[in-house]
């Protein structure tokens, strides 16, 4: 099921881009919530199990493999967008412990954490001289896997003219082969 009109809920205090209202698809099944992005079979943003009360906030985490990176130009400003072709990891997910984490005693990264429909391509957004720019063409070159944090623009930046799915880096984290 779609539910485009009663999403309050769902998304708390956080206040849709204007350019993604139409965009975004709240599909409910027996089991899981999950925010689709263009259509409601199209490319999931988000997930959590249906019993669980979760607000989604705009960030999207995605495990998976640079597969393109594009330069662009704009003006004077030089951009890169990579593409990371994967799926989204639990809404829960995190880079790093949280204090509140740590105080709970010994941290481990869930190793079964595993990309959720893992064959989406996501357009990161970042400035060419970032160091996530240098990550992105390491993680690319050595066939790294990544996990990456991003996160909806805003109108106001016109990112949406650019990107059809504008997501502006916010965390990328490379793994190590195994």
């Amino acid at each position: 099921m779609t539910d485009n009109n009663n999403n309050q809920a769902i998304f708390g205090k956080y206040r849709l881009p204007e350019y993604a209202r139409d965009m975004i698809h709240v599909v409910t099944t027996d089991a899981q919530i999950q925010i689709r992005w263009g259509t409601p079979d199209g490319i999931v943003l988000a997930y959590w199990p249906v019993h669980e009360a979760q607000h989604w906030n705009g960030h999207v985490k995605i495990g998976g493999h640079v597969e393109r990176l594009h330069a662009r130009e704009l003006g004077d400003v030089v951009f890169l967008i990579a593409e990371v072709v994967g799926g989204v990891l639990p809404i829960g997910y995190q880079a790093f412990p949280s204090l509140e984490d740590m105080q709970g005693g010994v941290f481990a990264f869930d190793q079964d954490a595993e990309p959720f429909a893992a064959q989406f391509s996501y357009p990161l957004i970042m400035a060419e001289d970032s160091p996530f720019a240098a990550l992105a063409q390491d993680a690319l070159v050595s066939n790294l896997s990544v996990d990456v944090i991003g996160k909806l623009a805003d109108d106001v930046d016109g990112w949406q003219n650019i990107c059809g799915l504008p997501l502006l880096i916010e965390s990328l984290t490379l793994l190590a082969q195994r």
